[in-house]
């Protein structure tokens, strides 16, 4: 049986995120409680960038749970497709991605990894304002 290529799409995928999309950066907070005080340090926080390509968000392009959520988003949600390989760390809540001057909550993310194969290759990332 013959094997698929996955390390080409995986190429495929970065060469055109790459030139129809742009660099953002992702950041996600590692809150450090203090022991003795209770106190947690919000400043603490892991960043990464990610190359993305912006594309229309419609209601159909998220999971029911953010459906659920359309009245609270509004018109401030977009929809993000970024190259997975080498990420610093997989998109999830409560982390936020800086595009253009504004933060955007991710409000969920999906890796797009065929099974078996071990190749990540892109995710699909819903954020908001």
């Amino acid at each position: 049986m013959a094997t698929f290529d996955y390390t080409g799409l995986q190429n495929t995928a970065y060469n055109l995120i790459v030139k129809f999309g742009t660099t953002v950066t992702i950041t996600r907070k590692n809150a450090v409680e203090n022991p003795v005080t209770g106190v947690s340090d919000a400043a603490a926080a892991t960043t990464g960038t990610l190359n993305v390509v912006s594309v229309p968000a419609s209601k159909t392009d998220f999971d029911d749970k953010i459906i659920g959520m359309a009245a609270e988003i509004g018109t401030s949600a977009k929809f993000f497709i970024a190259y997975a390989v080498n990420a610093a760390f997989d998109p999830a809540p409560p982390d936020y991605i800086t595009f253009g001057s504004k933060n955007y909550s991710v409000l969920g993310s999906t890796k797009i990894a065929p099974a078996g194969s071990g190749s990540e290759i892109i995710y699909r990332i819903g954020v908001a304002v």
